[in-house]
């Protein structure tokens, strides 16, 4: 069982992207995180690699994890439509993003059916940022 963000497995992270709707046209901007959603963004999971993704072991109440419907024993296998295929890509793909971005994760159910789920990524919670900034190749 491996897991990143030392033990924890906790560092997520996504761009973030608003929609404003005005009189005339739906428009698509880029808003830039303030500065208290800058760095690392929360997910919310504790997971463990599995030969065909990467199971969630753990989902945090009130994270986005939560918010999105993941439940222990789910296998997530994309992650914004790129194969997971390990801790290490799920950790790559995510870390790619900022704090208020929306994730899509494809997850393989208990029973065998797969399904879409989407989270906003949070920024990471201060309890766990010190650990983070200490994790060997961290760059601010």
């Amino acid at each position: 069982m491996r897991s990143h963000l030392g033990a924890l497995g906790l560092m997520f992270a996504l761009l973030s992207v608003a929609y404003c709707k005005t009189d005339a046209t739906v428009r698509t901007e880029t808003v830039k995180p303030s500065p208290a959603q800058k760095g690392p963004a929360y997910l919310g999971i504790m997971y463990t690699e599995d030969a065909m993704g990467v199971r969630v072991a753990q989902v945090f109440p009130g994270s986005p994890a939560e918010e999105a419907g993941l439940e222990v024993g789910d296998l997530i296998v994309t992650a914004n439509g790129y194969p997971v295929l390990g801790t290490y890509t799920l950790n790559k793909r995510i870390l790619s993003l900022d704090p208020g971005d929306e994730v899509s994760l494809e997850v393989l159910k208990r029973d065998g059916s797969r399904i879409l789920r989407k989270a906003v990524l949070a920024p990471l919670p201060a309890k766990y940022k010190e650990e983070y900034e200490e994790t060997p190749g961290y760059e601010p």
